[in-house]
C-alpha cells in the first residue's frame, strides 16, 4: 500500500497527517511522492495513521 492509500484509509487529510508529524502539508506531499523519504517519517507518518505494525518492501526498479 501506498503512503496517500493509507491516509485515505484513515480518513485523514494531509493537513491533518502534517500537523500530527509537526510538518507542513507540502512536506506530505513530498512525503507521499516518493521523495524526502526517512524511515522515521515514514514510521510517524503511518503511526498518524493508526498503523501499529508497519513493513516495509524494498524493490529494485
Amino acid at each position: 500500500m501506498q503512503l496517500h492509500q493509507l491516509r485515505r484509509r484513515c480518513h485523514k487529510t494531509q493537513a491533518e497527517i502534517a500537523a500530527i508529524i509537526g510538518v507542513t502539508q507540502s512536506a506530505v506531499a513530498r512525503i507521499e511522492s516518493g521523495r524526502a523519504l526517512r524511515l522515521d517519517t515514514i514510521y510517524r507518518y503511518a503511526a498518524a495513521c493508526g498503523c501499529a505494525d508497519l513493513r516495509l518492501r524494498l524493490e529494485h526498479r
